[in-house]
């Protein structure tokens, strides 16, 4: 899964004509479900904000400091949503295989839930506007099917009954 110098640099020259390379084949281990996986790329800054950046990571979908594949991210945020990681680690073992530790399974879901927070609120603060509503709106599929809507009103479970109150 090494990665080529040449291929890097392409990627880099793509993705920002500013970024300079700082160092050849920094070494990286990455959990997935093929067991531990390490690779070797480079990265480089950005000119104007120094900051650092590896093309590899990007492209192959990895979060800056995860450990974990995004799949195997995919896989801890799912197992914990419907059981706690403790109890999800069994689960996991069963379905997929992978041995991975409820410590490691808290830790890869929990930037999955801070994300899925952040864009809920992004998402709300988009509802208080009409423009905001209309980009929601976009974003949503059209049914082209034909569907009955049922609506039921029922919200105080009020009953009909002669003599209210009075039982016998």
């Amino acid at each position: 899964m090494a990665l080529g110098v040449a291929r890097v640099l392409a990627f880099a020259a793509r993705a920002s004509a500013d970024l300079q390379l700082k160092e050849y084949r920094r070494e990286r281990t990455v959990t997935t479900v093929f067991g531990e996986v390490p690779f070797k790329r480079s990265y480089g800054s950005c000119k104007a904000c120094k900051e650092r950046f590896y093309p590899a990571d990007h492209t192959l979908g990895l979060q800056a400091r995860a450990p974990a594949s995004p799949r195997v991210q995919e896989i801890s945020s799912l197992a914990v949503l419907t059981s706690p990681a403790g109890q999800a680690q069994e689960d996991v073992r069963r379905m997929t295989g992978l041995d991975i530790s409820p410590a490691t399974l808290h830790r890869e879901a929990r930037p999955q839930g801070e994300r899925a927070l952040q864009q809920r609120k992004a998402d709300l603060a988009l509802s208080q506007t009409p423009e905001g509503v209309k980009a929601l709106s976009s974003r949503a599929e059209l049914c082209t099917a034909p569907f009955t809507l049922v609506i039921e009103i029922d919200a105080w479970n009020i009953r009909e009954r002669d003599h209210w109150g009075e039982t016998e």
